[in-house]
């Protein structure tokens, strides 16, 4: 190769090698963003000044979005469109925003887009004048059925996120989600004995919390080849990897009335993906405190203090749900690990909530005293879901509540 050769060739090397570098630079920060819609409001409807013109009504949403910046790195963020889809079907549009939102590493942004439908595309979708009339059947219809497609610029660089109300916890509550098959985790996880201690209960919801912080601190070794696998560099980080893995990997399925099931860790894998995933029984899964027993168990293996919250919604009496939470630092915001909804980071606004919990028994070797245990034996291969029915924190813990099903 001659001279000017090899000085062209350096010099083509050196650029392709900032371009990758940069590529790679700008991709990280891609896959370290995430989004949730975290309101949902109706404006109001548009009446054009010339009353024929019906292409003219609109109805006018408000849509929150909050941006979740896992990276190292700041990002610079632009929405340039959002498109609304009712049922699938194209229905709107959002309002032109050219406006950059700068997000710190490891922090939350949030920007409201403006979203016009035009009134005879709902029409046309099935959605009635009587409907539209009634500004809470709308919103619960609309909330049901909307999904949006996002178009974001982060730092220069396009990416789209598909985003609906469902999951979020602004419309339908949780539902089964389409898990992906974790065969090459199996390893990481000891065999459940499939055993069931059946813990006579007076229903109350401290005692349910005090049963999975027992069962944490018994048998969070279970998660402990797991936990290694997804610590991540930050606590941050490490929050996140847990949540896209039991996400991910974890069939969501709501327990029946009767009996509350906690799981063990490996016993959570077993019936979250082994069964469910793995073996295709469809009616396996787990609900919102077996995937905080297993999120708190990864944490407690990696020395990450926590706590569990239970909250209510609605102002209801009783408490509806439970999930993770790592206590804010000097360094860190608080940050929220609960499964059941679509995003990691993301707290269900709640009308009350309770987390000062004694954690302290993790490290305690007491038991929950005077707790009578039934042992249940044979039924280790059983399909437990049309044996066993229990009742979970998203139908109300109200005091009701006849057994706690410890599953091993």
């Amino acid at each position: 190769m001659n001279r000017k050769k090899a000085v062209l060739f350096g010099l083509f090397a050196v650029g392709t090698g900032i371009a990758v570098k940069k590529l790679w630079s700008l991709m990280d920060i891609s896959d370290r963003v995430s989004f949730v819609i975290s309101s949902f409001k109706i404006h109001n409807l548009v009446v054009p000044s010339n009353v024929l013109d019906i292409a003219g009504y609109r109805v006018i949403l408000s849509v929150g979005i909050r941006i979740y910046n896992h990276s190292e790195n700041t990002v610079n963020l632009q929405i340039p469109s959002v498109k609304a889809f009712y049922k699938g079907q194209p229905i709107g549009y959002s309002t032109p925003d050219g406006s950059t939102t700068v997000i710190r590493p490891n922090t939350a942004g949030e920007k409201s887009i403006r979203i016009e439908m035009p009134v005879h595309s709902l029409n046309s979708n099935g959605v009635t004048q009587d409907i539209l009339h009634n500004s809470e059947q709308l919103k619960q219809l609309l909330a049901d059925h909307l999904t949006f497609f996002i178009t974001v610029k982060i730092n220069g660089t396009t990416m789209t996120a598909t985003k609906s109300l469902e999951g979020t916890g602004l419309a339908l509550s949780a539902g089964p989600r389409k898990v992906k098959d974790g065969s090459r985790f199996n390893k990481y996880f000891t065999k459940p004995d499939n055993k069931n201690k059946r813990l006579t209960s007076n229903g109350e919801v401290e005692e349910v919390v005090d049963l999975a912080i027992r069962i944490v601190r018994d048998h969070h070794q279970e998660a402990a080849q797991i936990a290694q696998v997804l610590k991540g560099r930050t606590v941050q980080e490490t929050a996140a990897n847990i949540f896209e893995f039991a996400y991910n990997y974890l069939q969501y399925r709501r327990d029946r009335p009767g009996v509350e099931e906690l799981r063990t860790p490996a016993r959570s894998w077993h019936d979250g993906q082994v069964r469910h995933k793995q073996m295709g029984i469809d009616s396996a899964g787990i609900d919102c405190d077996c995937y905080s027993i297993f999120c708190g168990s990864i944490l407690h293996c990696l020395q990450i203090p926590f706590k569990f919250r239970i909250t209510k919604y609605y102002g209801r009496d009783y408490y509806q749900h439970i999930y993770v939470c790592i206590p804010a630092t000097d360094n860190n915001p608080e940050i929220i690990i609960d499964p059941v909804l679509d995003s990691f980071n993301f707290e269900k606004p709640y009308s009350e909530q309770k987390d000062d919990f004694n954690m302290a028994s993790l490290y305690s070797v007491e038991g929950l005293a005077g707790m009578p245990i039934e042992m249940l034996h044979g039924i280790d291969n059983a399909d437990l879901e049309d044996v066993i029915t229990g009742r979970t924190f998203l139908e109300g813990l109200d005091g009701s509540v006849m057994f706690l099903m410890m599953m091993c």
